[in-house]
């Protein structure tokens, strides 16, 4: 990414929160761009995050609790999903939002070879290398985005992964396959309109306005390297279109994944 009159070039790598090792072995040139930059940026950086807010956001906070939420079939379907594949009774995760506990589900749906995620991993060698870290989003910005979610809503999000598992390990896994091609546009070809107008609005379209924004003010002073969910990048209100309408030359790095 190089602005129209500067000669300085910021990175843009899409990422996936997952562990599995085939996504970690990405060629020897992200980490060399990654050096180069005196900044890293990440989707929202852990530093200086008030982690007992984070932790409070995850439960509700009046008399609400799954087994109100969910029918009574639906709660004794989700105890026995939660014991096959959490290992562990509903208790811990009674009044926990769904969200939350979908996301912790669909971690499951994805191998895990590594120790960490690899966004996560990403972010520790930008700290192993002394590089400054500034996060695209706040928690604040990322909690708002999930309170506009209603629980009903979340519920019927949470409801799907669990009724239809063999097709969303399925989806999960032609989803790797695409990060794994570089053919990222091959996203848009995911099915996932189930979720409804909402999610691409709030989790995609207006984030990426946002972080483009952000990106915009930041590589105007320094380079960075901007480490984002691939998601975010492709389509016409992705980052790349969006940094291209702001004037910015954003050319692909052609690279391959090694077989791990």
């Amino acid at each position: 990414v190089r602005g129209k009159k500067s000669k300085k070039i910021s990175y843009l790598y899409g990422t996936i929160h997952i562990k599995d090792k085939r996504v970690f072995a990405f060629d020897d040139i992200v980490i060399q761009s990654l050096n180069k930059c005196e900044l890293f940026m990440p989707e929202m950086s852990l530093q200086n995050v008030d982690m007992a807010k984070m932790a409070k956001a995850m439960y509700t906070t009046d008399s609400l609790s799954l087994d109100k939420l969910l029918s009574a079939e639906d709660y004794q379907l989700l105890k026995d999903t939660v014991k096959k594949r959490l290992q562990s009774g509903i208790k811990p995760y009674k009044k926990m939002k769904p969200f939350f506990l979908m996301s912790l589900l669909t971690n499951d749906l994805f191998s895990q070879d590594e120790t960490s995620f690899l966004d996560n991993y990403l972010l520790a060698l930008a700290e192993k290398h002394k590089k400054s870290v500034e996060g695209l989003e706040t928690l604040d910005d990322q909690l708002s985005c999930i309170e506009r979610i209603s629980l009903e809503d979340q519920c019927k999000w949470l409801m799907m992964l669990i009724k239809d598992t063999s097709a969303q390990k399925d989806q999960s896994e032609e989803m790797v396959e695409i990060y794994l091609s570089g053919y990222l546009s091959d996203f848009d070809t995911l099915d996932i309109s189930s979720y409804g107008e909402d999610f691409f609005n709030i989790f995609l379209t207006e984030r990426n306005l946002k972080m483009a924004d952000k990106i915009d003010q930041t590589i105007k002073k320094q380079t960075a390297f901007v480490a984002v969910g691939a998601m975010h990048l492709t389509g016409n209100n992705g980052l790349i279109s969006l940094l291209r309408q702001k004037g910015y030359e954003v050319k692909a790095i052609p690279f391959e994944f090694n077989k791990p």
